[in-house]
């Protein structure tokens, strides 16, 4: 298993997905028929919609028992959904709707949150990839997530700037030149960086690294190289201390 966990804007809401990232190789061969989603409804959100942490940890509590007792149908989770009051719960598994409701109804007898299943057929698990599975915009964004928890677990506060480095990967000489006609003056410097297979790029500027600023530009990045027929392939920083 490979657990993520990134946010989606949902209209006027911001939604807080985690998934299985590692059933992306196997869930088109799962054997099972339907996905169950299973909701709690939050009984006391903060403004934003989600839980308190009061409320989280009760909810975990629901989600430990759900994956007990669906586990034994067999089923297996794929994920779950926070988002403007409710968490929903993602379960692929060949029980009917009448089977899961009954065992939501037991599982809401040992919990103080309201729980609601709908069960329907996902031979294509859409659930998975429209649902939980993020975008390339949004996996960049957990990309950028995972290098700022990084620095701040070094002990960096993110509070100035420093030099970034971001990289890119093409197959020939003329789709990097593309790439760096197209976002090149972005940068402050520029240097090349050829290997035996590949044509690489590294593009150096000064900014200050939390996802909120970097973000925008790794999504601009990640786009053009794919448009140039090459890929990014993430940035670096060094650690600042205060």
């Amino acid at each position: 298993d490979q657990w993520e966990t990134y946010p989606r804007t949902t209209g006027d809401h911001q939604a807080w997905i985690t998934y299985n990232h590692g059933l992306r190789e196997s869930i088109a061969s799962l054997p099972y028929r339907n996905i169950a989603k299973i909701r709690a409804t939050l009984r006391d959100p903060d403004e934003r919609g989600a839980p308190t942490k009061e409320e989280a940890t009760a909810l975990y509590a629901i989600e430990d028992d759900l994956v007990a007792t669906m586990g034994r149908l067999p089923s297996l989770y794929a994920g779950r959904i926070s988002v403007n009051g409710s968490q929903d719960f993602f379960f692929y598994t060949d029980a009917d709707a009448n089977r899961i409701s009954k065992i939501v109804e037991n599982v809401e007898t040992r919990h103080e949150h309201k729980l609601h299943s709908t069960t329907k057929l996902d031979l294509q698990r859409d659930a998975y990839w429209n649902e939980l599975f993020p975008t390339e915009a949004e996996w960049q964004l957990l990309s950028d997530l995972k290098v700022e928890i990084s620095l701040r677990q070094a002990g960096d506060k993110l509070e100035r700037s420093r030099k970034v480095r971001h990289y890119a990967y093409f197959t020939s000489e003329a789709d990097r030149a593309q790439f760096v006609a197209s976002v090149g003056a972005l940068f402050d410097a520029t240097q090349y960086l050829d290997r035996k297979d590949s044509f690489g790029v590294e593009l150096e500027h000064v900014c200050c690294p939390d996802h909120a600023s970097i973000n925008p530009l790794t999504v601009r990045l990640g786009r053009e190289a794919k448009q140039c027929g090459g890929e990014y392939d993430g940035w670096e920083t060094l650690v600042v201390r205060e």
